[in-house]
């Protein structure tokens, strides 16, 4: 209950970038990580999650890392980034980065990239910035798995006009564009508030 309540105040200081009133339950996670969970390779994995909030995701995605697996948290909320550091403090595998996504650019290329990010809440040159920036920072055949909440864009189309209808059709049109060429899996979660679907793309080897 702590935890949603942080959430809560998490979406009233940025109603325009969270997306949602509720953070994201466990089911929601599972689905995230399910290719993290099959992956077989002798060499360390990278895993990269964006928009962590307040660690629900986080927590799921450090279970399945072994060895030295290594998990980049890259969170632009400070005080978001101040409670995952409270968690994750001691914890060898991960790494954490309080800035945006699009100032994040590492040496190396990840295997995973884990988005929670409410592309449907964003304008469409922040939308494209950010995936164009995932498709830089994955490695060969690298999974991308995001999250969109089910009904919210055409709840906003309903009540939109002019030229925000407009920017809302552009935007669907790009993350459909996208999801067309590398999609390789889709599972809607009926039971997260509010409902969701995840949706799992493999980058061009």
């Amino acid at each position: 209950m702590r935890q949603q309540i942080q959430f809560l105040k998490h979406f009233l200081r940025n109603p325009n970038k969270v997306g949602a009133i509720t953070a994201l339950n466990e089911q929601v996670g599972e689905a995230l990580v399910k290719y993290i969970r099959q992956a077989k390779t002798i060499r360390p994995l990278k895993v990269l999650e964006v928009g962590a909030g307040y660690g629900n995701i986080s927590k799921i995605i450090v279970k399945e890392l072994k060895g030295q697996d290594t998990l980049d948290i890259v969170e632009v909320d400070k005080k978001c980034c101040e409670h995952v550091e409270n968690i994750f403090h001691d914890n060898k595998h991960v790494n954490i980065h309080c800035k945006s996504i699009l100032k994040w650019s590492p040496n190396y290329q990840y295997d995973f990239i884990i988005s929670t990010l409410p592309f449907n809440s964003y304008a469409i040159e922040f939308v494209q910035s950010v995936i164009e920036r995932y498709e830089n920072i994955c490695a060969k055949g690298a999974i991308l798995s995001y999250v969109e909440y089910s009904g919210l864009m055409r709840i906003r189309n309903t009540f939109s006009q002019g030229e925000k209808k407009s920017m809302i059709k552009i935007r669907k049109e790009f993350l459909d564009s996208f999801k067309d060429k590398f999609l390789i899996e889709k599972k809607r979660i009926i039971n997260n508030i509010p409902p969701c679907n995840v949706y799992h793309l493999k980058m061009p080897s």
